[in-house]
């Protein structure tokens, strides 16, 4: 009746993650039609039915539809606390979003102490919920910290690195109100070395989500700093983040992103790809003069040979 199937912990770990992934889909839609619906009808009903007594009323409603309910809610605090990847995040965060925004019917619905189990429950599941993103995003740093390629993109281009990771910060961003929710108040871990200030991240004034975002994208800019290093060529190395960090900070300025970090980091990045530029055309320009300086040019009395001559 409500429309998923209920599994135990041991039958979701055996899951593959294209299975999973539809049963989660499938619980989205069963979650909200159960508590607006049929939940909320049955409460209704017994109110009604039993109005003349208010212990009859609760003993009746609980006997329908705890079991369900507990069995509903359980199901997303199992799957959070499966194995964990960045790509799973963002269905974690649509059901961890989804019970939020249902909570006020739920707590509605379930206000009883004959229904207190199902609150305990849904409590249990948003925790484990909110840790499962955690890890996930801790994953996914990791994942940025341990990509190791040594190829070179062609004339200096946008390397597939900064193209998957902003592109994941950006999804992530869509969901900053949840995010904020979930992401803990606690200090990020020393800062990877990198020559932009890190003070970006530290601030104190920034938002734990501002700041976890910043610092995503610093451990990015880290790589491509390194991946620069693998130029022979000082301007092609230049070049590379000029177009890689130009692309970070477009992609910040034309997504969600730019809500959730400041004018200043904008502006501090900005200044940054300026920077580059002026130092490749300092190099181009340094390069030019050398080729010129080198070229032999006849001389006025070797002009005028080669032209009697003829």
């Amino acid at each position: 009746q409500l429309g998923f199937e209920n599994l135990s912990f041991s039958q979701i770990q055996k899951l593959e993650w294209e299975v999973m992934e539809k049963k989660i889909r499938k619980w989205l839609r069963a979650a909200r039609k159960a508590v607006t619906t049929l939940f909320y009808g049955e409460r209704i009903l017994s109110d009604h039915v039993f109005s003349s007594s208010a212990a009859i009323r609760e003993s009746s409603f609980a006997g329908i539809s705890l079991q369900s309910a507990l069995a509903m809610f359980s199901f997303p605090g199992n799957m959070a606390k499966c194995r964990k990847s960045p790509e799973k995040i963002f269905l974690t965060l649509d059901v961890y979003q989804s019970i939020t925004e249902l909570l006020p019917k739920i707590e509605e619905v379930f206000s009883s102490d004959s229904t207190s189990p199902v609150r305990s429950q849904i409590a249990v599941t948003l925790t484990n919920l909110g840790e499962g993103v955690i890890s996930m995003m801790d994953e996914f740093e990791s994942s940025i910290s341990k990509e190791s390629s040594k190829s070179l993109i062609s004339g200096g281009g946008i390397h597939q690195l900064t193209r998957y990771v902003m592109n994941f910060i950006v999804f992530l961003a869509d969901y900053s109100d949840t995010l904020s929710e979930i992401i803990p108040k606690t200090p990020l871990s020393h800062s990877p070395e990198e020559n932009s200030s890190s003070g970006d991240v530290n601030s104190s004034s920034s938002s734990p989500l501002e700041k976890r975002i910043a610092w995503l994208i610093l451990f990015l800019l880290c790589k491509i700093d390194a991946k620069s290093r693998l130029y022979n060529d000082v301007a092609l190395s230049y070049l590379f983040l000029i177009n890689n960090l130009n692309y970070v900070v477009v992609k910040v300025r034309t997504s969600s992103l730019k809500e959730i970090l400041s004018n200043d980091w904008l502006e501090k990045h900005e200044a940054k790809v300026k920077k580059y530029v002026a130092k490749f055309e300092e190099i181009v320009w340094g390069e030019m003069m050398v080729m010129v300086a080198m070229t032999s040019f006849p001389t006025a009395e070797e002009e005028a040979e080669e032209i009697i001559s003829r």
